[in-house]
């Protein structure tokens, strides 16, 4: 496995490497209907190590369905040919979860000047037009592009602090700010331990004004998560859920 990065600091090779590859699953409901669904695999490849708290990573987002279907309305393709520009993408990430550096960084931003050349010519329309000039400043504004890394309902859910035999010595969890709310600072989550199964992790937030439960069970050999099931309730009337599992695994020792 190629761990060389365009950066200063040096992943070096950790001893247990691997990749996974996750079944995801996105729903939005509103006022208790489903109101949007996203289907798509995420290929996860642990690279290394940075430092012993900040670690290397590939991942890929692959065969995206919205609705059960691949996309075919106008802005749903838009969308979805925008968010291809962002994958796959290398990076490395802190014990809180916060991503530290993008690597190849300017391979990104010429992968989506090539697609917004393209999405220019195609699509017509104020609307259009801003959303493409609203995902180019994003992509070319470092600090923007980490938190729409963040805002990943995938992202958020998988490299949070999970690590589940420190989290069962405190109790809880610090995690960042739930995606989508307007403002930064810490969140607890507590362990919820009399609806988890043997070997299973549930979570939940100690907030008054926001709502997190997230369950993971894991691959303890490995030392991995093998499946998720989250929720995050934004005001009383929209509730998201998330689920992943393990569709593949290669792991090897170096």
């Amino acid at each position: 496995m190629n761990l060389s990065f365009s950066s200063d600091k040096k992943v070096s090779e950790n001893p247990l490497v691997g990749k996974k590859v996750f079944e995801v699953i996105h729903k939005q409901y509103v006022s208790g209907l489903l109101n949007k669904s996203l289907q798509y695999e995420m290929e996860v490849i642990l690279l290394g190590h940075v430092t012993a708290l900040i670690k290397g990573y590939e991942i890929d987002r692959k065969n995206l369905l919205i609705d059960n279907e691949e996309p075919t309305g106008v802005f749903d393709s838009l969308a979805l040919a925008c968010g291809n520009a962002l994958y796959p993408v290398r990076f490395s990430i802190d014990e809180k979860g916060d991503v530290v550096q993008v690597y190849e960084y300017p391979r990104l931003i010429e992968r989506w000047e090539a697609i917004k050349n393209q999405l220019l010519n195609y699509y017509e329309g104020d609307m259009a037009v801003n959303y493409i000039q609203c995902n180019d400043r994003n992509l070319k504004n470092i600090e923007s592009l980490k938190k729409l890394f963040k805002n990943q309902l995938f992202h958020y859910f998988f490299f949070n602090p999970i690590d589940k035999r420190q989290i069962e010595q405190k109790g809880s969890a610090i995690w960042k700010t739930a995606p989508f709310m307007d403002f930064d600072g810490d969140i607890l989550m507590n362990i919820v331990p009399e609806n988890s199964n043997a070997g299973d992790l549930m979570l939940q937030s100690d907030s008054p004004f926001i709502k997190i439960k997230a369950q993971y069970t894991f691959d303890e050999k490995n030392k991995s998560i093998d499946s998720c099931k989250a929720s995050i309730v934004q005001d009383n009337d929209t509730t998201i859920e998330l689920s992943f599992i393990t569709k593949q695994a290669e792991v090897s020792q170096n």
